[in-house]
């Protein structure tokens, strides 16, 4: 027993080395490793096999490293379901080679997206800033104030979406207003949009501004619409005033919007080469090789694009079915036959922008200094109108077809403007400096309506109506006073030169005495600079009189009457009407205004109805 003794002790110190750690070439092995090899001169060398070897390995343990000298050679270990490559070889996975990262396969590379349908696919998000349509009940983060606060309701004619919309109070009274209001900032340029419905009389306006800057205004009996604005990056303050004027009540008295959105888009592709900038675009070389250059360099006579814009800078002509541009950077031609019922263009200009002053269809301009300047010019062949103003409620078979002709033919007019509507303007002339004119005519004026001035009174601006007479006659007023019952009254020197007075054309006074006297009366001068007033009854009155002198206009002195060739050359008193007088009363044009702009209302809602435009 004793000669044993040694043997089970060796036994015993095996066995409590075996549950420590293992070191090969050290004696230190780490604390983490239970194996750990040491060498400066030699590794470790892993079983090499084909793949179908290792595929024939039966119940490959998790972990199960390999090294496969076949078919993507490389090192090899088993996830528990597959055998993954770790390095070497190729699959369809990235692999990297020295700096470059590749992959091989046929497929689409997505970025954003788990569906990419291009090689690369790269899809970006919209960022919401805010998105409110106030279905917590509360108007925050919002502010109102005016004489009336915004509220939130669940009416559901004042609902677009959900349950719940912002409103304002129905008991706004007249010459009052309610605003509310967001303020935040926006880090990339982005939009806000929203959704509004009016139940107001014409005159009550909902007003939008960004910054203080009014971009929408709307009034009447709206249904939902929704608006859609660009904001800048930055700090801004987005506004919403309902204002009442001073009378008159339609509909709801009150205005609702709801889904106010303010969002922006990341950038969904970004790429650095050192010589990005704004507006700079791709530019591929003939081997594929793309960098950011500058589109505006890059003008070879060609057309070139900077964002949405599409810009020419050559000195030539561009030319649109028409081979023939002589004085004309732009020149478009349309060959229909126009003996259809579809009017051509040459130039059709549209605009969707809503509630912008400025926003036209086509716009002229012309920039060089210089005494000929024409913005925009219109020209035809034998009949027509070089330019046309088409206006609400007229249409091309309103331009005055020539009298006597039939009405395939109209008048040669240089300006047609036209338009029915209760407060509209056919043609509007401005001028604020009272130097020059709002309108100019170096010709005849003829006119079938009334010809007035609009002046200011305290019952709104009231028209003031001119004299007309089969005749043209020039007047002058003055005022004087008799002495010892005569006085002698020259003629202002400039009123004398624009009248011609004769025996056949002679002068006429009409005299207003202001005072006791025996009447007045006048004697003209021979040569029609003057005339003399006398007390009747060799009176010797010193009463003051006022005069009124009527003279034919000089060079048109045998004016009478004249017939209009633009009207039907026949007996018209038949088909003239009764016009009746304008009102007076401010509350009864507001109600005639009111009536008309529903009525324009209710006809475009009917026109989009049957698809018209």
């Amino acid at each position: 027993m004793i000669k044993k003794l040694p043997f089970l002790g060796v036994l015993f110190i095996l066995q409590i080395q075996l549950f420590a750690q293992v070191g090969i070439g050290t004696t230190t092995p780490d604390n983490s490793a239970k194996l750990h090899i040491h060498s400066t001169d030699k590794g470790i060398l892993i079983p090499k096999m084909t793949e179908s070897q290792k595929n024939a390995i039966p119940s490959p343990a998790t972990g199960l490293l390999i090294f496969q000298t076949d078919n993507q050679s490389g090192f090899y270990y088993y996830d528990g379901s597959i055998w993954k490559i770790i390095s070497g070889g190729s699959d369809n996975d990235w692999a990297e080679n020295s700096n470059n990262l590749y992959n091989l396969n046929t497929g689409n590379v997505g970025i954003g997206t788990n569906s990419p349908t291009n090689k690369l696919h790269i899809k970006g998000t919209l960022t919401y800033l805010l998105n409110d349509g106030f279905e917590d009940n509360s108007l925050s983060p919002f502010t109102t104030s005016g004489d009336r606060n915004w509220e939130t309701t669940n009416n559901a004619p004042e609902v677009f979406t959900g349950t719940r919309a912002a409103r304002t109070k129905t008991n706004l009274a007249d010459n009052e207003s309610s605003t509310l209001e967001y303020t935040n900032t926006l880090s990339n340029d982005g939009k806000i949009s929203f959704a509004l419905r009016t139940s107001t009389e014409s005159f009550d306006k909902l007003k939008f501004y960004i910054d203080g800057v009014e971009y929408g205004v709307w009034s009447g009996e709206t249904a939902y619409t929704t608006v859609t604005y660009n904001v800048l990056a930055g700090n801004h303050t987005f506004t919403w005033t309902y204002s009442k004027d001073f009378s008159v009540s339609s509909g709801d008295d009150r205005v609702a919007i709801d889904d106010v959105k303010i969002f922006s888009g990341d950038s969904s592709f970004r790429l650095e080469d050192g010589n990005q900038s704004d507006g700079f675009i791709l530019m591929s070389d003939a081997n594929g090789n793309a960098k950011w250059a500058n589109s505006s360099s890059l003008d070879d006579g060609d057309w070139t694009i900077t964002g949405n814009d599409m810009s020419n800078a050559n000195s030539g002509q561009v030319s649109i079915n028409n081979s023939i541009v002589n004085g004309g950077s732009l020149v478009v031609s349309n060959n229909d036959n126009s003996i259809t019922s579809v009017s051509s263009y040459g130039i059709h200009g549209i605009t969707h922008a809503v509630d912008l002053i400025g926003n036209a269809g086509v716009f002229g301009e012309s920039v060089t200094s210089g005494d000929h300047e024409i913005g925009v010019k219109g020209n035809y062949a034998l009949w027509g109108v070089a330019v046309a103003g088409i206006a609400w409620g007229i249409s091309d078979s309103d331009i005055p077809a020539t009298a006597g002709s039939s009405n395939d033919k109209t008048n040669d007019t240089g300006v047609f403007g036209g338009v029915d509507y209760a407060s509209g303007y056919g043609v509007y002339g401005l001028n604020k400096d009272n130097t020059g004119f709002a309108g100019y005519y170096e010709g005849n004026h003829a006119i079938t309506g009334t010809k007035s001035a609009s002046v200011p009174t305290s019952k709104g601006n009231q028209l003031l109506y001119s004299s007309e007479s089969p005749e043209i006659w020039f007047e002058d007023y003055g005022r004087e006073k008799l002495k010892n019952g005569m006085v002698h009254i020259t003629l202002d020197a400039l009123f004398y030169e624009t009248i011609f007075v004769d025996e056949e054309h002679p002068m006429h006074v009409f005299l207003q005495e202001q005072g006791e006297c025996n009447g007045l009366y006048f004697i003209p001068d021979e040569d029609g600079k003057g005339f003399t007033v006398k007390e009747k009854n060799n009176g010797q009155s010193n009463i003051f009189f006022s005069y009124r002198i009527s003279a034919k206009r000089k060079f048109y002195q045998d004016h009478r009457f004249g017939l209009d060739p633009t009207k039907p050359l026949k007996n018209n008193i038949s088909d003239a009407k009764y016009v009746k007088p304008r009102t007076t009363e401010i509350s009864e044009m507001k109600r005639i205004l009111e009536e008309a702009e529903q009525k324009k209302q209710t006809k475009v809602k009917t026109k989009k109805k049957l698809g018209k435009k």
